[in-house]
């Protein structure tokens, strides 16, 4: 099966512009799909990150927990958090950070898969990483 990894941020973005929904159906993935995964953290980060509040409405915050709610999260027990794992090289690296690397571990044993994320710096580090 096809699987989806998916960005706090790209929630929130896609919430923003009301193209959310669209970006999913574009996938032909449904509200609710279990293929895709969010980051065990998304309802938190969105629901309690203050400079989010500045930026998005209360309205754009909502929309993005309650989708990231619908989806499934990540198993933390899946993914080698110890030194020496792909996590700890990723998270090593400037420009990548602790929740984009929890993504690209999570994939270890997927074998068909796309991350969406909207941080180009994060994509370039990806590039260049090992």
């Amino acid at each position: 099966m096809l699987l989806y990894f998916i960005d706090n941020d790209i929630i929130i973005e896609l919430a923003s512009y009301k193209l959310l929904g669209e970006t999913m159906a574009s996938f032909n993935l449904t509200y609710k799909d279990k293929a895709v995964r969010v980051l065990p953290s998304a309802s938190s980060y969105i629901n309690g990150h203050p400079d989010l509040r500045k930026k998005f409405t209360q309205g754009t915050l909502q929309l993005a927990k309650d989708r990231a709610d619908s989806y499934e999260k990540i198993d933390k027990s899946l993914i080698d958090q110890s030194e020496g794992s792909e996590y700890q090289s990723l998270i090593a690296i400037e420009n990548i950070d602790p929740g984009e690397a929890f993504l690209v571990a999570a994939t270890e044993y997927e074998p068909k898969f796309y991350i969406l994320t909207c941080y180009k710096k994060f994509l370039k580090a990806l590039s260049k990483s090992n």
